[in-house]
Formats: structure tokens, C-alpha cells, sequence
């Protein structure tokens, strides 16, 4: 039982495992520093997915038509795909273990 509750004390780290899924979406929204020629975080519908490496990657959809400007865990293939779109569509690489955003990148533009 004391084995047990040093093991839980000891894991206080941010990483997937030590969190839940709506913990992992707020801590990289916390984090997550948008580029210059996007819009604020509250005017996109944001859509997350677990990666089988650990990674919480993020596709965020400027509400263009009603979208609900909430976050959304999904699976992978429920992901949007959306080839271009310029700030309209941002997309995020969160490490959870590392508690660190790898990426945030605007779309192309068709």
C-alpha cells in the first residue's frame, strides 16, 4: 500500500499517461502560441487525436459555419483533412511527456 501511493506520488509529470484526455487538451491550450496571421483560439473549433507514438496532434477549424468553437477528442480518422485554408485551418504537435508544443503551423494557401 506505501509502494503504491510513492508510486502516485511520484508520477506528477504531465505526460499521457498521468493525465486524462481533457487535461491533455487544456495544458497545450494553455501553452499553445498561435501564429501572427491567425485568429484567437476561441474562434476555432479545435479537433484532437492521440497518436500510437504518444503525440496529441490538433487541427483547428476557423468557424466559418456554426461550428461549436470547442475542443473535440477524435479518433483518427475522424480528423478533418483539409489541404488548405491559410489561418483558417492551423495544425499542433503537442509531446505530452515533454509537456512541450512541437509544431504550430498555418495551412497553405490554394
Amino acid at each position: 500500500m506505501l509502494l503504491a501511493a510513492l508510486l502516485m506520488s511520484a508520477c506528477t509529470g504531465p505526460g499521457a499517461q498521468h493525465l486524462d484526455d481533457a487535461q491533455l487538451v487544456k495544458t497545450l491550450e494553455q501553452q499553445v502560441r498561435l501564429p501572427k496571421d491567425a485568429s484567437p483560439l476561441s474562434d476555432y473549433t479545435r479537433y484532437y487525436t492521440l497518436t500510437a507514438d504518444g503525440m496529441l496532434v490538433g487541427v483547428y477549424v476557423k468557424d466559418f459555419d456554426g461550428g461549436d468553437r470547442q475542443a473535440h477528442l477524435v479518433s483518427k480518422r475522424e480528423m478533418p483533412l483539409i489541404l488548405d485554408g491559410g489561418c483558417s485551418v492551423i495544425n499542433v504537435r503537442y509531446d505530452p511527456d515533454a509537456n512541450k508544443v512541437l509544431r504550430v503551423f498555418c495551412n497553405g494557401i490554394a
